[in-house]
Order: C-alpha cells, then structure tokens, then sequence
C-alpha cells in the first residue's frame, strides 16, 4: 500500500457571496437559468449587512423569497457559523422549503414531529429546515440541544400568531369537559362579584355570542387554585397542551384568562418576546415577509425593531385578479355555488373557523390534521377537486393551473380570544385593522403566486364584504390588491353579475383567457384607484423602517 500515489487534501474556500453561490449550484433541470432581479437587489443588500442582528427582506409573494432564504442560510453555514435554522409556519412548508431547496441541489436538514432526514446539520455540514413550534415550544429539547447562531423566519409576518400559540393554552367542553367545568366553577364567583354572573353563565353556554376575561385581581388570586387543577388533569402530558404550557406555567398569575362558548384560553396579554432565549441572545435573524411592512407589526411580533429593511421594488408575484363579490349576488356565493363552480374549476374555500366550516360540509370537509399535507398534495395533482382550507391564511402554495378559483367565506378576524376580547370590548380597531389587512393580502396569495399567474376570487359572507368596501380599510392594501378590487366592484356593477350564473360565466372568461377580457383588464386597471383622502391618511400612520 503505497500512501505517496495519494494526492495531497486540498481545502476549497467556500463561497460567501450570494449571486456566486448560486452560479455554483448544480445544474439540475429544475435549477432556474437566473435569479429575479428583486431577488438579487436583496440578497446584495442582505451581504453587505449580513453581520447586523435583525435584517427584514420583504418581497412579495411569489416574488422567490423562498430561493433567498435558502441561499441566505447556505451563506451561513459557508461562513462557519453553528446550527443555522430555517423556520417555516407549518410542515406542509417544511417539505415545500425542503423540495425548493432540493430542485437548486442546496443540502439541508428537515425536522419534523422530531426526527431528523439526515445527520448534516448535527454534523455542521448544512441548515435545519424546521417549524416555529420547534423553536417556540417550552420543552426546548431541540433549542436546547443546538443554540442556533442565526435564524431566518420565513413568512415572519405569521410569527406574530405562531409565538402567540406558543404562550396559549386553550381547553374546550369538547377537548377537556372535566377540566373546564372546574375552571368554570372556579371564575363564576369572581365574575358574580363584577356582577356579571348571569352574563358569565349566557358567554359559557354560547347563549351569547361574546368574550369575557377575568379581571387580573381574579386572575392573580387563583393562581395556585389553577396549578391544582392543572396538576390534578396532568396537562403537562397532554399532546396539546404540553408544548405551550411551560411557557406560562411560572407566570399564571399575569396571564389573561378568557372565556367564549364553552372555551377558556390563558395567555400573557402582551407576547414576552424579548424573553425568548431566540430573541434575547445576540445572534443573527433574518425575517422574511411579504407583508410585515409596518414597524409595529414587527416590534409587536419581535419586541425591536429590524436593524435594517430591505425592500426591492419589483413586480414579481404581482399576478393579475378578478374578484367579486357576493353581497351583490342573489344567495351570495353558497355552497351550491360552489359546487356549481366545482363542476368546471378546481375550487378552494378558505373559511376563518371550523364554526363557519360546518356550513360547507355539503361542499367537502376539511382534512384532518394528520392527513393535511397528503390531502393537499392530492388535490395539487388533480385535475379536478375541491378543498376546504380552516383558518390558514398563508403557507399554502396552489400556483397557476393548480387552482384558479377561491371562494373567501368570513372575515379572517383571528383565532384566539384574546384578539376577539381586544376587537369587540376594547375596541383596538387601529390594530386589528393591520392584521386583518396582511392576512386577506396572504389570503389572496393562495392561488396567484407570480407576476404570469391568474385567477378568479369570489368574496362571501357580510362582514367580508362590507370590510372589503370600505376604502377607509381599502388603503391599507398593496396598490394592485386594491386596484384589482375597485376594478372587481366596476366590472360586477357595469355587467350586472347579481347571479350564480353569471358569475361562473364571468370566471370561464377569466380563467380561459378570453381577449375582451385581457383587453379590458391591461387597458383599466391603471385607473383604479381610491379616494386620495384615504390614501393620504394612511401614508401619514405609516412609519418608515428607515
């Protein structure tokens, strides 16, 4: 054995320029001839700060921010860093991000329901794709195991929610009967005392349709009362409960708890995000969004402010829509409508609540948890179908002829009860306003991801409607979302769309890309535009990042 014939071992520098990194990938046919002109400007601008601690990139959706991420995160691990995470809002993302990641040849790690695809991320060789529950949870087995030295949150305009569920116990007469009559029993004196003992008794019953939260003095002198109870039904073993339970666990007795139609959730009032070891420690964060534009959504979601905003103008992702709206069609846009639709289009209903869901069960049903991503994937690959999407407004990629009509059921107007209690009593309609804003921008994302795709949405449910025809709320939208509405309102008034017939004619000219509609579209949307007064009040409560 002859150990001279070996040649010597020679160590390549391994590239920290993003554009290089992507000329080195290899050339696989699903790997892009070019990156897009707002991604470049991004990932040049990310370069040259990429040492700072908070960088936000906004690009819009189907603008490719996915592709920066990875190439962001690549960069880091080029550059030596420890346990470079990717966060992604849901596992259906995880393996989404994991086969973009796969198409350019860009090695990584997944982590999902707590195994690992492969060893390269505990051997430093690549990043972790994982989910915001795995970073979040208060177990912290896998945080704690690999501090990460950065983290790029995708979609960070969902983190918001994500940390909130993560600080959030929520039990229900369906989940947990026992416990929550116990709690019940527990707070009615002290709302008895506030005198609204009837009015507590007609909230847990559903006989009113509203929130109540208990008073922190209430709150506070039950503290260990809560403990006991928590203890006696042993939620620290409970699937659901278990993971977000140690957050608050210590801090029960600063929590709000609330109640609404045979459910109570306890949750801290304010998100303690700078008490996150994520966000305490000095490591490097990159956020991702197509919609955090606004600095008090950042600082409300991370507690800081971005070091640096980077956000390319460019029309990548800016898809052309036709909308309408139902409180102008006889019946609105119902189920039969749906199935009307159906017969011709692939159809997806996104609805805020499984409440509204069960309505549209003569339509279908939503998946199942554990059977979501399949169910998605299959009615990708259909060539007809139907699917019900239940209070998820992002993470869910259904681009160009794999879905081109969307029926929007219900105001996204939030999930827990503590926005609901914030909306209806504390009137924070500034607040609550922004996040129904960025979700109905994520909402119409679904099935129109790029600057080449089309497709028809269809607006029901009163509230909705009425949301979407105030100009007021109106202005907080992207300049093309809005001129795709007021353009939707013209067409709908001038062609007289008031039924189910009509409208369905209406998307056959859309989607089968009839001339007389291209022609109008390209020759009027331009002219669509808002009163200037709303516009003007808008640009004036907007704060600059810069």
């Amino acid at each position: 054995m002859d150990f001279s014939t070996l040649g010597g071992i020679s160590k390549q520098p391994r590239p920290l320029d993003p554009i290089e990194i992507f000329e080195r990938l290899p050339n696989l046919p699903t790997t892009p001839n070019d990156i897009w002109r707002g991604q470049t400007e991004a990932l040049q601008e990310w370069h040259k700060s990429r040492k700072c601690g908070d960088i936000l990139i906004a690009l819009n959706t189907g603008a490719g921010k996915t592709l920066a991420g990875l190439l962001i995160a690549q960069i880091l691990v080029n550059e030596g860093l420890d346990n470079i995470i990717y966060v992604c809002s849901t596992k259906d993302l995880v393996e989404q991000t994991s086969r973009e990641a796969r198409k350019v040849g860009i090695q990584h790690t997944t982590r999902l329901s707590g195994t690992q695809s492969n060893d390269l991320f505990e051997s430093g060789k690549a990043f972790c794709i994982t989910t915001y529950q795995v970073i979040l949870n208060g177990l912290k087995g896998f945080i704690n195991k690999f501090p990460p030295s950065a983290i790029i949150f995708d979609d960070a305009h969902v983190a918001e929610s994500m940390i909130r569920d993560s600080y959030l116990i929520r039990f229900t007469y369906d989940s947990h009967k026992d416990l929550l009559k116990e709690v019940v029993d527990l707070f009615h004196p002290h709302f008895a005392e506030l005198n609204r003992g009837q009015q507590f008794k007609a909230c847990i019953t559903g006989e009113r349709q509203i929130t109540m939260m208990a008073a922190p003095s209430g709150t506070f002198e039950r503290k260990e009362q809560l403990i006991a109870l928590f203890d006696k039904y042993r939620i620290n073993l409970d699937p659901s409960l278990k993971y977000s339970y140690p957050n608050i666990s210590d801090h029960l007795d600063v929590c709000s708890v609330l109640f609404s139609r045979g459910t109570c959730e306890i949750t801290p009032p304010f998100l303690p995000s700078l008490s996150i070891d994520i966000f305490q420690r000095s490591i490097r964060r990159v956020y991702l969004s197509a919609t955090l534009k606004q600095k008090s959504d950042f600082i409300r979601a991370f507690g800081r402010a971005p070091t640096i905003s980077i956000e390319p103008k460019n029309d990548a992702g800016n898809g052309e829509r036709a909308i309408l709206f139902g409180g102008k069609v006889v019946d609105g846009f119902s189920v039969e409508f749906a199935n009307k639709l159906s017969a011709k289009n692939k159809t997806l209903v996104a609805v805020p609540s499984y409440f509204i869901a069960d309505a549209w069960k003569k339509f279908t049903s939503p998946p199942k948890a554990e059977d979501f991503t399949e169910a998605l994937n299959n009615f990708r690959e259909a060539r007809t179908g139907k699917f019900l999407l239940v209070s998820r407004v992002d993470g869910i990629d259904l681009p160009d002829a794999t879905c081109r009509a969307m029926i929007i059921d219900g105001l996204p107007a939030g999930s827990t009860l503590l926005e609901k209690f914030q909306w209806e009593f504390l009137n924070m309609r500034n607040a609550h306003a922004l996040r129904i804003t960025n979700r109905l921008v994520q909402l119409f994302g679904r099935i129109n991801r790029g600057r080449k795709d089309y497709g028809t949405f269809f607006i029901n449910g009163a509230a909705l409607n009425a949301w979407l025809n105030n100009d007021r709320n109106l202005a907080l939208m992207p300049d093309l979302l809005q001129q795709q509405i007021i353009l939707g309102r013209h067409v709908q008034h001038g062609l007289d769309i008031t039924t189910h017939e009509s409208a369905i004619e209406f998307a056959s000219k859309v989607i089968e890309r009839k001339e007389s509609w291209l022609d109008y579209y390209g020759k009027n949307i331009d002219k669509s535009e808002i009163d200037s007064d709303h516009s003007k009040k808008v640009e004036r409560e907007k704060i600059d990042f810069q």
